[in-house]
């Protein structure tokens, strides 16, 4: 349903969608749906998030939902979490214990909501992407010798 919406108008479909997103959020969706090719990577990327159905999102939500298998306070690479005092999706306080238990968070707090990193995205993200390779590499190393030291 939402990319047959999706399918006739993507301009269209963007606008209506930012117009849903609660009040912290909409000037940020606004914003970055006005940057030129936006709608249409915003379509594409539903339309790849919806191409196997809805299953591989459900088994995403689940995966986040249990353990997984390393604790927070075993991360040992720098983590910079980005969280909005005005997330309607995530309590504030559910972010500060999670900036609490990484041991070397760079937490950014801010007024906005769920999508307050978005703007400058781009820019803070810039090398992250190795960093977060490693942090995976990381945590698979952790649960492979815990695995072995168990046997």
């Amino acid at each position: 349903m939402v990319l047959r919406s999706a399918r006739g108008d993507p301009q269209r479909f963007a606008r209506g969608m930012a117009r849903r997103l609660p009040d912290a959020d909409r000037l940020t969706a606004q914003r970055m749906l006005a940057r030129p090719g936006a709608p249409p990577a915003l379509i594409a990327d539903l339309r790849e998030g919806y191409r196997q159905g809805t299953t591989v999102m459900a088994a995403d939500l689940l995966r986040y939902s249990r353990p997984w298998g390393f604790g927070l306070e075993e991360v040992a690479t720098t983590v910079h979490l980005w969280h909005g005092g005005q997330d309607p999706k995530v309590p504030i306080t559910l972010a500060r214990q999670v900036a609490a238990s990484l041991p070397r968070c760079q937490a950014h707090f801010g007024d906005g909501g769920h999508l307050m990193a978005c703007p400058a995205g781009p820019a803070r993200c810039a090398g992250w992407g190795c960093a977060a390779r490693r942090a995976s590499r990381r945590a698979r190393w952790l649960r492979r010798t815990r695995r072995a030291s168990r046997r």
